[in-house]
Order: C-alpha cells, then sequence, then structure tokens
C-alpha cells in the first residue's frame, strides 16, 4: 500500500493485496488476495474485488458493487456483478417497467396462441375463410 492512500473504517484488505497511489477504500469494503488496484482508484461502500483481480487506473467501483472481473483503467462500474455504470442504470430502469413487460408478454403469448388456434381450426377471428 502507497502512503498516500486512504482506507475507511471496516475497510477489509487481505493478504498481497497492492493499493496504488491516492487509492481510497471507503467503509465496509473488501479487497481479495492478490488484488491489484491502480493510481487513484476509488472503492465505495460496502463493494468488493474478488482476488487475484486488476482494477486499473483512476477506476471507480461504485457503492454496493461485487467485482468479479477485471476493471479497465478509467472505468464506472456498478451491480452484481459488476458491470459499466451506463449499463446498470439501463437495467436497473428495466427492471423497474418488469411486472409490465411480464404482463405484456403474457397477453402476446395468448394472442399467438388464439391466432395458431384458428390457423389449425381454418378460421379467422372465428369466422371460416373465404373460400375465394
Amino acid at each position: 500500500m502507497n502512503p498516500p492512500a486512504k482506507i475507511d473504517n471496516l475497510a477489509m484488505v487481505a493478504h498481497g493485496v497492492e493499493i496504488g497511489d491516492h487509492g481510497l477504500l471507503v467503509a465496509q469494503s473488501g479487497i481479495a488476495g492478490s488484488a491489484k488496484l491502480g493510481n487513484g482508484v476509488t472503492i465505495a461502500a460496502q463493494s468488493g474485488v474478488a482476488g487475484h483481480l486488476t482494477v486499473g487506473d483512476r477506476a471507480t467501483v461504485a457503492a454496493k458493487t461485487a467485482v468479479f472481473q477485471d476493471v479497465p483503467a478509467g472505468a464506472t462500474v456498478s451491480g452484481i456483478p459488476a458491470m459499466p455504470h451506463a449499463a446498470w442504470k439501463r437495467t436497473a430502469i428495466a427492471q423497474r417497467r418488469l411486472p409490465e413487460i411480464l404482463a405484456e408478454i403474457r397477453s402476446l403469448r395468448e394472442r399467438i396462441e388464439a391466432l395458431e388456434n384458428d390457423l389449425r381450426r381454418g378460421t379467422r377471428d372465428g369466422h371460416p375463410e373465404d373460400p375465394r
């Protein structure tokens, strides 16, 4: 660990971890064994980095994020598992809409099933097909 690094209370740093200059580990974060944190890396509260990974220079790991793969330099990641922050925001928005999306899928399945049944019976909208 380099002297300009800052480690908040309740942060856990395992054996063999390398922390670059100006690294910041915020409360309740954890870094597993032999991980390498580049210069200027921020690991926000309640986040973790699995062992033997590299978090590149100036990367940010958002709060409550679980890192299971290397993080490139300059990246901001969030979520479980960690992903680019922009992708996580899109996922969070879509997650709020899941009940609506599932209801629409159920409705579409019912409509498809009804159309397939009509085709099997040779009818359309409940009326016999015009023989023309």
